[in-house]
């Protein structure tokens, strides 16, 4: 995980009383924001076989703590699908496109 649950916690300011599905939403947000990427995002430091990995970001963390806090208000299933604008334009600038 590249962001602690506590710190999610913080953010949404919940209580530890769920913290598995916290875990789950965050993961979740993690994996949206990667999949936008289109790359491997490390906490520290990039492997050297992976050409196109990038270390966690200022903003990047902050887009998948937007998306996290979108899945956490709408965790019932009411709310949108679609990933928060704020968060995609903080994602855009690390987007990895292959060459053609």
């Amino acid at each position: 995980m590249l962001i602690l649950p506590e710190t999610a916690l913080e953010y949404v300011r919940a209580d530890g009383d769920d913290v598995a599905g916290i875990a789950t939403l965050l993961r979740a947000a993690e994996s949206a924001c990667v999949a936008v990427l289109n790359r491997n995002v490390y906490p520290d430091v990039v492997p050297v076989d992976d050409i196109t990995g990038i270390v966690l970001s200022p903003d990047i963390e902050a887009a998948i703590m937007l998306v996290f806090g979108q899945l956490w208000v709408y965790r019932d299933g009411t709310g949108s699908a679609d990933l928060p604008g704020a968060a995609l334009a903080l994602l855009r600038a690390h987007r990895w496109m292959p060459a053609p």
